[in-house]
């Protein structure tokens, strides 16, 4: 995978779904990254802000049910809520 110093980053399944969608500012995360189930749904979704986690970082099964949510301060968990089986 070629490294992306600015902008969007995409991976792809196999499949043609997307696996991965970042973005990046010199190098570093920024922005949206989203990670997602082979089958397309949305498997993780968190937002980073100079290369850490900031806000709410959210986890789906692959039928798009929400499993967990963590909230995030400059990299660090400071919350975190359960909603069902990941299993």
């Amino acid at each position: 995978m070629k490294k992306v110093r600015d902008g969007e980053c995409i991976v792809r399944w196999k499949n043609g779904n997307h696996c991965i969608i970042a973005h990046y500012s010199e190098g570093v995360l920024n922005g949206d990254y989203k990670v997602f189930h082979e089958n397309g749904q949305l498997a993780w979704n968190v937002n980073f802000v100079e290369g850490l986690m900031e806000g709410n970082a959210i986890e789906y099964n692959e039928k798009g049910e929400k499993l967990h949510t963590c909230f995030y301060t400059h990299g660090k968990s400071t919350d975190i809520k359960f909603y069902g089986s990941k299993y």
